[in-house]
């Protein structure tokens, strides 16, 4: 919502948060994830990580950068997003490496 570009990155484990210019504002997930990779942030300014190792979503509040949840799935979760309607979708690779879409 305000001009913030969000960009995961699987190499330094961690979410990178920067501004129009691409300027580093901040970090998010330092310490928390495993392989982070996919992000999205919704309407109210939450940003939601996909963490494929660890079969999770953790969602963080962008200006306090606390986790507000830590959603675990069954299977790897390579993408994430958020519908207008506040619906979490997740792409999932499940055991069989057969992929899927799952609406919460």
């Amino acid at each position: 919502p305000t001009g913030e570009i969000v960009v995961v990155s699987s190499g330094t484990k961690n979410v990178r948060v920067f501004d129009s210019q691409g300027a580093l504002l901040h970090t998010l997930g330092e310490g928390r994830l495993r392989y982070p990779f996919g992000v999205c942030v919704d309407r109210a300014g939450r940003v939601y990580v996909s963490d494929f190792m660890a079969g999770a979503i953790l969602v963080f509040d962008s200006q306090t950068r606390e986790v507000l949840a830590n959603i675990f799935t069954e299977s790897r979760v390579t993408s994430v997003a958020v519908t207008c309607k506040g619906e979490m979708i997740m792409a999932v690779v499940l055991p069989s490496k057969e992929s899927k879409i799952v609406v919460r």
